[in-house]
């Protein structure tokens, strides 16, 4: 009985904060679905960066157990400090429609938080990444630096290791929030990078 009660304790309050996040952002009937456009600063190695910013929200992918579905984008792979975040993605395969879950969300009133819990690369399904410079090629060895930098550039790919975070807060059309964490070079050549940035958007939709 007590563990029954217990639940029926942690299922109300969930309710309760669920219902304060949609209130508190009441603008165009709670946040899900809606699109926030802004800007996101920050640093990665050692450059710093700044980039238009695009987060989308919407009602959770089949069997995603989050409270909404989370997508954060900023820039293209060529800039230093793009960014690609998605909670979850759906993919095809010889048995239907898969959903892979990559963000564990949980809600504070009108703050989010995501942590990357999954990476998937058992599967071969690494999503969530960034650029930074291209660390490979500053790490290298004389004869692999000119390789490296003829390959990919002045910068390169990076997978966000479990771990990293991301901070929402939502306040009417604006929110403001933080992103870190650290990652490794696709290709396995360089040592972990750090990702930091702090955003602020107001929702367009």
């Amino acid at each position: 009985m007590k563990t029954d009660s217990g639940k029926r304790i942690v299922c109300v309050l969930f309710l309760m904060i669920v219902f304060v996040f949609f209130t508190d952002n009441a603008h165009g009937g709670g946040p899900i679905p809606s699109t926030w456009h802004g800007e996101i600063v920050g640093r990665v190695f050692n450059k710093v960066f700044r980039l238009p910013l695009t987060i989308e929200i919407r009602r959770p992918f089949p069997f995603e157990r989050n409270p909404f579905h989370l997508f954060l984008g900023a820039g293209n792979p060529k800039n230093i400090g793009h960014i690609y975040l998605s909670s979850a993605m759906r993919f095809n395969t010889s048995r239907g429609p898969a959903t892979l879950q990559y963000l564990s969300m949980t809600l504070w009133g009108n703050q989010v938080k995501a942590t990357l819990t999954e990476t998937h690369g058992a599967e071969a399904a690494k999503a969530n990444g960034f650029s930074g410079p291209n660390v490979s090629a500053a790490q290298a060895s004389p004869l692999m630096r000119g390789v490296l930098r003829n390959a990919w550039g002045p910068t390169e790919m990076f997978s966000f290791s479990r771990g990293a975070t991301l901070m929402l807060r939502f306040q009417g059309n604006r929110l403001s929030g933080t992103v870190q964490g650290t990652g490794s070079s696709y290709t396995g050549t360089s040592s972990s990078v750090v990702y930091q940035a702090r955003m602020a958007a107001r929702r367009v939709r």
